[in-house]
């Protein structure tokens, strides 16, 4: 009886694999940029990528904001 408690609550753990990218992404949104870098970046190949997208979306929202009448389809 106790081996097959103890099965049952390895297969409830979670992990933050198992979060969604939106959710991440909200967490995030309470951290200054560089703060964001020291805390979470080289957690993994997936919170990488988030945080570089976040990168981009701010480089775009700032070229924007600089220059609202251009395009921003050629900034990447």
């Amino acid at each position: 009886m106790r081996r097959q408690q103890k099965k049952i609550s390895v297969q409830r753990r979670s992990c933050n694999e198992d979060l969604a990218n939106e959710l991440w992404l909200e967490m995030f949104e309470y951290f200054d940029y560089v703060d964001l870098l020291k805390a979470f970046f080289g957690l993994n190949r997936r919170t990488n990528q988030l945080i570089q997208s976040i990168k981009i979306l701010l480089l775009r929202s700032s070229y924007v904001l600089r220059h609202p009448n251009r395009s921003t389809d050629h900034v990447q």
